[in-house]
C-alpha cells in the first residue's frame, strides 16, 4: 500500500513538474512582450514574424523532454506505464512545431530573403544553418521511426534514433545564439539546465548501454 502512494506521488511531482517547465517558454515570451497586446492589429506576415519563436522555444522545450523520457523509460514506466505511448506521440508533435517554426519565417520575410538566410546579419546565418540541419536530421529519425514496422528498418530504425542527440546539440546552439528571448530573458538559466541535464541524461544511457545497442541493432538483434 504504502509502495502504490509513493508511485501516485511521484507521478503528481512528475506531471506538475513537467507542466511546470512546459509553461515558463510561454509564459516569459508573452510576458516579456507586454502579454497579448503585441498581436493587436498585425496582419498575416507581421503575425508570422512576431509568432515564429514560440513556436521554436517550444519545438525545443520538448524536445529536451524526449531526450529525458526515452532513455529513462524504464524509470519512468514504474512511475506512469503509458510513458512510452506518451514519448512517442509527443515526437509526432514536436516534429509540427519544429516544421512550423522556420515555416512562418518563411511567410513573414518571403523566399528571396529566407534563402540564404539574408534575413539574419550574415555572421549569424551559421547558427540559422544549423537549425535547418537538425531539422533535416529530426525528419530522417522521425521518418525512419514511423517506418520502424518494416523489415528492413525493424531494428536499424534505433541508429537513426541516436541522431535525436545530435539534433538536441544543433538545436541548443541554434536557439542560444538566435534566440531573442533567451538572450534578453531568463529563460537563458533554463536553457543551460535544458543543456545540463540532456548532458547527463545521454551519459547515463551510454553508461548503462553503451554502443553495444547499435552494434545489435546492425545485427538484426534486440
Amino acid at each position: 500500500m504504502r509502495e502504490n502512494q509513493i508511485i501516485k506521488l511521484l507521478r503528481y511531482v512528475l506531471v506538475l513538474g513537467f507542466l511546470f517547465i512546459l509553461i515558463l517558454p510561454g509564459y516569459v515570451y508573452f510576458q516579456h512582450r507586454g502579454w497579448f497586446s503585441f498581436l493587436a492589429g498585425a496582419d498575416f506576415k507581421t503575425a508570422a514574424r512576431l509568432l515564429f519563436p514560440l513556436f521554436g522555444l517550444y519545438a525545443f522545450t520538448l524536445l529536451w523532454s524526449q531526450l529525458i523520457l526515452g532513455p529513462n523509460a524504464i524509470l519512468f514506466r514504474k512511475v506512469q506505464p503509458k510513458i512510452t505511448i506518451f514519448h512517442h506521440r509527443q515526437g509526432i508533435f514536436i516534429f509540427l512545431l519544429a516544421v512550423f517554426h522556420p515555416t512562418l519565417i518563411l511567410i513573414a520575410f518571403g523566399f528571396s530573403q529566407y534563402l540564404g538566410y539574408k534575413f539574419l546579419p550574415q555572421p549569424l546565418a551559421l547558427y540559422a544553418f544549423l537549425g535547418t540541419l537538425a531539422l533535416g536530421l529530426l525528419t530522417l529519425t522521425v521518418i525512419t521511426a514511423i517506418l520502424s514496422r518494416l523489415s528492413f528498418l525493424s531494428y536499424k530504425w534505433r541508429i537513426f534514433h541516436f541522431l535525436n542527440y545530435v539534433v538536441f546539440a544543433l538545436a541548443w546552439i541554434h536557439s542560444w545564439n538566435l534566440g531573442s528571448d533567451i538572450k534578453s530573458t531568463n529563460l537563458k538559466y533554463l536553457w543551460i539546465f535544458f543543456g545540463g541535464t540532456a548532458l547527463i541524461s545521454a551519459f547515463l544511457r551510454f553508461r548503462r548501454t553503451g554502443i553495444k545497442i547499435v552494434f545489435s541493432s546492425l545485427r538484426g538483434q534486440k
